[in-house]
């Protein structure tokens, strides 16, 4: 699906090393929160949310 105009918003636990400079270089739209009170914000105001355990994985049996 291709949604040209949903805001995106993201709240990853850690933006060191660049991190928060490459997304916002690749994505300029999207808006990194941080904190607690970004989630609150973006969880009362959002219509859709996605959540991830991260880029932690497990083998799959």
């Amino acid at each position: 699906m291709h949604v040209p105009n949903a805001e995106v918003r993201l709240w990853p636990s850690n933006v060191d090393n660049g991190v928060s400079d490459t997304l916002k270089k690749r994505f300029p739209k999207v808006s990194i929160g941080q904190g607690a009170e970004a989630v609150k914000t973006a969880v009362a105001e959002s219509d859709f949310l996605l959540t991830t355990t991260g880029t932690y994985s497990r083998p799959v049996p």
